[in-house]
């Protein structure tokens, strides 16, 4: 099983390998969404084990992301002026 923080990490390397700008933020977000943890707690949760449910999502995200599709479409949300 991984944690958090390993996935985040995992997550940010593949969409830098693919060449997605701001790879590092997106991961973030879509682990954020995949868990079910408010993004600015991703790193309190970071030693947290994840479930298979949760790496799957992510996985599907990241795969998404990869082909380009916006975050806010995988995600489901977007925000306006930060909120």
């Amino acid at each position: 099983m991984s944690t958090l923080s390993q996935l985040l990490y995992e997550g940010t390397k593949v969409l830098r390998e693919a060449g997605v700008e701001g790879a590092e933020r997106d991961a973030r977000w879509l682990l954020a969404a995949a868990s079910n943890i408010p993004r600015a707690r991703l790193t309190l949760h970071g030693p947290d084990q994840v479930s298979d449910d949760t790496h799957a999502a992510f996985q599907r995200y990241l795969n998404a992301r990869v082909a380009r599709q916006p975050v806010s479409q995988i995600i489901g949300t977007r925000t306006f002026f930060g909120r």
